[in-house]
């Protein structure tokens, strides 16, 4: 009989007790996994006297810090649902989210609050707990603001067989995200599908104690919780958490790798492509040593960006398939070659399947939507349009909705998104494929290509590009010839806008509906 997911972080914590769990970036303060359980179990206290029960979730808009991560542990030891919102989230947007979820307690810091005030007030059940790591004193904005110091509460750790109690089959996490046709929708992601398909993924990459990864995510989102949060601690590592990647912090990127002995990186597509942006002359030819692995996913990766950072920094990138619906699907892993643009095998026990428009099985080399089940699905929708709810099917299965195929060696390649396809004069047209052309470019180092009405073909292929630092004033006539050359007449972008950066979700994922709404009204023919 599996082991259940309460058993199984019983274990770890018992077993990991006097290891390192968490490591504040700024300053190297640690907290085992045993210092760590009883400062959780200590909020759990609070909250169980507050008369907080699995009935509603409770919210967390909370910028990456410590404290986040032990108040999400605390929630699991009391068996509530966590909902993390993005503290950068418009407060009206955040409102409809706690409204829709009945949300009755929220916890927050004081710059998160700071313009939140109105909105969030008008929710009469609301409760909202205020922190920060100096505990400073908020003043009251509205009644049901409580100001916590979370350093003046009790740590208490009861023994370790009692520690986690929920089911397998019981919510752990709501995950607000975009859905079809822009409607809001909301996952419900159960204890079993999370940790899980954690333990699935780590045993197949051999992700262990050993390893120390950088949360470098929101940990608002499902990156930051699950990949370099929940993940690390599903294996008994450790992790060191700081502020989301961007800014004046990149350049500090591989000092804090060093300094804080991280073994383990995950990134993004565009973070590859801003460190390879940055050349200071640093020697990094220890990295190719000290990194036991290095994982990339949430958005596209083009085999250019992979190939040069490989060649720059001397570690091997293990690239991934997965949905926020039913997290990870496939992965290259450890022992088996690098295919260019593959996202590795199926994991263990999961099916992932190429269809064709009428659900019939597609052979290797063949292209179509990708088709999974699995026992780490979601456990249901809410707030999700009649679109959203129709992929689902009986047994786990779904539709993402992704385009894909099987090579010869069972590896999975995306090759683009359905509602992404370009139809021009009726034939389709994947943007993918000449994204990836653009990529190989000296000149390009960012770029989108969508479809734009156009009177004659119904739909028109361009381009959207961010240069590169090289690039010269004639980028957009070379790159036209470039293509031309590379390309047949058909899949050539009639135009390329060039523009100094693309609109990204949090992913990194490029908003290419934004992209189409800016240049559809575009003189686009001349």
């Amino acid at each position: 009989m599996p082991v259940s997911c309460r058993d199984h972080l019983n274990g770890i914590f018992s077993a990991r007790a006097e290891a390192a769990f968490l490591i504040r970036a700024e300053d190297g303060l640690t907290l085992t996994y045993g210092q760590t359980l009883a400062k959780a179990a200590g909020l759990a206290a609070f909250l169980r006297a507050e008369g907080l029960t699995g009935a509603s979730p409770l919210a967390f808009s909370v910028d990456n810090c410590l404290e986040l991560a032990y108040w999400y542990l605390g929630a699991m030891l009391l068996g509530v649902p966590v909902l993390p919102v993005n503290p950068a989230l418009a407060a009206g947007d955040a409102l409809k989210i706690l409204t829709a979820l009945e949300v009755r307690h929220l916890v927050t810091t004081p710059s998160v609050l700071a313009g939140r005030q109105e909105a969030w007030g008008g929710l009469k059940q609301l409760k909202i707990y205020c922190f920060q790591p100096e505990a400073r004193k908020t003043r009251e904005a509205f009644k049901g603001l409580v100001n916590l110091d979370i350093g003046a509460l009790p740590a208490e750790a009861p023994p370790f067989e009692e520690n986690f109690t929920a089911s397998d089959d019981a919510t752990l996490l709501f995950v607000p995200t975009s859905g079809t046709a822009g409607l809001p929708k909301v996952l419900d992601i159960r204890w079993g599908g999370l940790f899980g398909n954690a333990r699935l993924f780590s045993a197949a990459l051999g992700l262990a104690a050993g390893h120390r990864f950088y949360n470098i995510l929101p940990m608002t989102y499902l990156g930051g919780y699950y990949n370099l949060w929940a993940l690390p601690m599903s294996c008994g590592a450790s992790t060191v958490i700081d502020a989301p990647f961007g800014g004046a912090g990149m350049y500090g990127f591989w000092e804090t790798v060093r300094q804080r002995g991280i073994n383990a990186l995950w990134f993004t597509a565009t973070m590859l492509s801003m460190l390879l942006e940055i050349d200071d002359g640093e020697d990094l030819s220890s990295l190719a040593e000290s990194i036991k692995i290095g994982l990339v996913g949430m958005a596209p990766l083009a085999p250019s960006v992979k190939k040069s950072f490989q060649e720059r920094f001397g570690f091997r990138l293990y690239e991934n398939f997965a949905l926020s619906e039913t997290l990870f699907l496939t992965s290259q892993r450890p022992g088996r070659p690098d295919f260019p643009g593959s996202s590795g095998p199926p994991l263990p026990g999961l099916t992932v399947a190429i269809r064709s428009e009428d659900g019939a099985a597609l052979p290797d080399g063949r292209e179509g939507e990708v088709f999974i089940a699995t026992p780490h699905r979601l456990k249901d929708y809410r707030l999700a349009g009649e679109a959203d709810r129709a992929r689902l099917l009986p047994g786990g299965g779904m539709l993402t909705g992704d385009l894909g195929l099987f090579d010869e060696w069972g590896e999975l390649h995306i090759t683009g998104r359905l509602k992404d396809l370009i139809i021009r004069g009726g034939v389709n047209i994947s943007p993918k494929m000449i994204e990836d052309v653009l990529l190989e470019s000296p000149l390009v180092a960012e770029a989108a290509v969508i479809g734009l009405p156009d009177p004659i073909y119904g739909e028109e292929v361009a381009a959207v590009v961010k240069l590169a630092p090289s690039a010269g004033a004639d980028s957009e006539q070379v790159l036209l010839a470039y293509i031309e050359a590379r390309l047949p007449v058909f899949q050539r972008p009639k135009r390329i806008f060039i523009v100094d950066n693309l609109p990204k979700g949090v992913t990194g994922k490029v908003q290419k509906s934004a992209l189409a709404d800016k240049f559809a009204a575009s003189d686009f023919l001349s």
